[in-house]
């Protein structure tokens, strides 16, 4: 039997590259980040609606941020880049989430 820090590093050095801005994606890469995987989240240029979207958290110096995205979102990197960014990234991500 593992032990509960065994478990939540049973997926460390797996690189996981997310886009698109449904919950089911957004979900499915937390759980990913839950067990250790290295996620990175790629947003629009406008960042994803989500963040926007009543009730808002204090994220920090009077920023607010949805709750909803938040909670998905947690232990994630997010970034905004351009396709040619991403085609680089595609080649080095063991797993992307769409």
């Amino acid at each position: 039997m593992r032990s509960a820090g065994a478990a939540l590093s049973a997926l460390s050095g797996l690189r996981v590259l997310e886009i698109g801005d449904l919950p089911a994606g957004a979900l499915c890469a937390r759980m990913f980040a839950d067990f250790g995987a290295d996620v990175l989240k790629l947003e629009p240029s406008a960042g994803d609606p989500a963040r926007r979207v009543a009730p808002l958290i204090d994220i920090g110096e009077g920023v607010g941020e949805g709750a909803f995205f938040s909670f998905l979102n947690a232990r994630k990197r997010s970034a905004l880049l351009s396709r040619e960014a991403l085609a680089n990234l595609l080649v080095e991500a063991d797993v992307l989430i769409d």
